[in-house]
Parts: C-alpha cells; sequence; structure tokens
C-alpha cells in the first residue's frame, strides 16, 4: 500500500511517537530507495513507465481499509437495528447522519420501510438545519443583529458537518 494515506499519515503525527513512526517509515523510505533505482531506468533508455504512476498505491492505505471494515459493520448494525423502535427513537433524538453516512446506509437496504423512515427523518433535520442556517444569515442583518443568537449560532459549522462528515471521517 506504500503506507498510509496523507490523512492517516498525518494523524500519526498527532501520537506523538517519535520511536513507532520512525519503526514504521524506516520500511516505507527503503521501499521509496528501492523504488528510485528502478525509475531512473536502464542507462541511456527512457523509463517505461511514469514515475507517479509507477509508485501508485495498488491497495488501500491500511487505516482506511480497517475505517471501510468498520464503517461497513457499524452500518449493518443500524440497518439491523432499524427494525426496531428503541432505534428509531434514538436516532430521532440525535442530530442525524451526515449525508456521507446517510447515502451509504440507504444503497444498504431494500427494505422499503427502512429507506421510509431514513428519508423522513433525515428530511426533517436537515429541514430544521436549513432554518437555522437561514435565521443565523437573517441575525447578520444589520436591522436584527442585536436580537443574539441562539441555537443557529453554531448552524454553519454543523451545515459543513452534515454535509461532508466531520474533519478525519471521510
Amino acid at each position: 500500500s506504500r503506507g498510509y494515506c496523507h490523512r492517516h499519515a498525518h494523524l500519526l503525527l498527532t501520537f506523538q511517537d517519535g520511536l513507532g513512526t520512525a519503526i514504521l517509515y524506516e520500511d516505507q523510505v527503503n521501499l521509496l530507495l528501492e523504488f528510485m533505482e528502478t525509475v531512473q531506468g536502464p542507462s541511456g533508455k527512457s523509463p517505461s513507465k511514469k514515475a507517479e504512476a509507477a509508485w501508485s498505491r495498488h491497495e488501500p492505505c491500511p487505516a482506511c481499509r480497517m475505517q471501510a471494515q468498520s464503517r461497513d459493520r457499524l452500518l449493518a448494525a443500524l440497518l439491523k437495528g432499524l427494525s426496531e423502535t428503541e432505534m428509531r427513537e434514538a436516532l430521532e433524538v440525535g442530530s442525524g447522519l451526515c449525508v456521507p453516512h446517510l447515502l451509504l446506509t440507504l444503497d444498504g437496504t431494500t427494505d422499503r420501510d427502512v429507506r421510509r423512515c431514513l428519508t423522513n427523518l433525515h428530511k426533517r433535520k436537515y429541514s430544521a438545519l436549513l432554518d437555522d442556517l437561514r435565521e443565523y444569515a437573517r441575525k447578520h442583518d444589520y436591522r436584527f443583529h442585536k436580537e443574539g443568537f441562539g441555537e443557529e449560532r453554531d448552524a454553519w459549522k454543523r451545515a459543513v458537518n452534515m454535509m461532508v462528515g466531520m474533519k478525519g471521517v471521510f
């Protein structure tokens, strides 16, 4: 896999584990040096492949692979649970799924009742967010700025997280 993807490699740095990171990347730098020998091409000849294409991953990042497997297990559990009233009520109380996870969940089922439940619930959640965004914008109008902010104060941040998922997840 040529190591971790950009996102997971930088996440690794946040652990502040110099020795562990050095051990992992010793192997990666070794692989890079071996690769560099193949990029030169035989003397007097141009290499047959472009360097970037030759170095490109053939396998996904190990952390991305584990994350996808975990996501698939959790989505399966959610879908199974949505046949129960308790799970539907719990989902109703929360802020709902972000759009990427909602789409994955919808794609994971052919059950019309589950799809209807998910779409109706999320239409309500997303409509409430839209109302908060509009109220946030309205209160930035000079005529209404003295009203102060309520729940809509962070609507702009919630909108980003809802549309693309939390930072570092997708």
